[in-house]
């Protein structure tokens, strides 16, 4: 019935959505010719799905029968399923709330830290705390990471020292200091739940109280940098 090219027909229709339907006589109906999955016991002719009417008023079932059906039973999909359209705002509002609720539901004391690490953790975060009124604070599994609303920074205990790593672009900075490094020259950071290879960022080693007054000021560029969809 398919003709000379069946195999490539059938192998090109078979899962598609116009070959596709609801009965309870597959078994039944097996690799039987079209003609006889009609009218054998339990057949289309005797079906009381709606889905199967067009199937049943079909005198040959080929490629050209499939492809009809698909395309009509697609333009019924996007009638009956509607594209959920969703207001932006309240979208956001939707996925801050569950930030903050994940935001209270973890526990920063749970992620691994030497004394050493710690204490730079706990004075950093309190700088944030009174600058950043917006911060919201997530405990990763060994990390953690920072929202203002949105994500600007992730920070990494190391055994001595945190290891910043920001969203801020490091090509924006003019005079990068020293200590800064260009996240895209890694391909992995050990430990980090944000970081992915070859990304945009900045990549800061914070090993004592000193630095934070130098790495604050880059840290609020990466906030206004975000927030301006940079």
């Amino acid at each position: 019935m398919l003709g000379v090219n069946w195999e490539d027909i059938q192998s090109s229709r078979l899962h598609k959505l116009g070959n596709l339907t609801l009965t309870g006589y597959n078994s039944t109906y097996s690799d039987k010719p079209f003609n006889e999955k009609k009218i054998i016991d339990g057949g289309f002719n005797q079906s009381s799905v709606r889905l199967n009417q067009f199937v049943r008023e079909q005198a040959v079932w080929t490629d050209l029968e499939i492809d009809v059906r698909t395309s009509d039973l697609a333009d019924r999909c996007l009638v009956i399923w509607q594209s959920l359209e969703v207001d932006p705002t309240a979208m956001r509002d939707a996925e801050l709330h569950e930030l903050k609720l994940r935001s209270e539901a973890g526990d920063t004391k749970r992620v691994q830290m030497t004394a050493a690490s710690r204490s730079l953790y706990e004075k950093l975060t309190s700088r944030l705390q009174s600058e950043i009124p917006e911060l919201i604070e997530l405990a990763e599994p060994r990390s953690v990471s920072y929202f203002a609303p949105d994500f600007f920074m992730e920070l990494v205990p190391r055994k001595y020292s945190v290891q910043l790593v920001l969203s801020q672009k490091y090509s924006e900075i003019q005079n990068p200091a020293e200590y800064l490094e260009d996240a895209a020259t890694y391909t992995f950071v050990v430990n980090s739940s944000h970081f992915s290879p070859h990304q945009s960022g900045i990549l800061v080693a914070l090993h004592s109280e000193d630095m934070i007054d130098s790495v604050m000021p880059l840290i609020h560029q990466s906030i206004e940098a975000v927030r301006a969809g940079e």
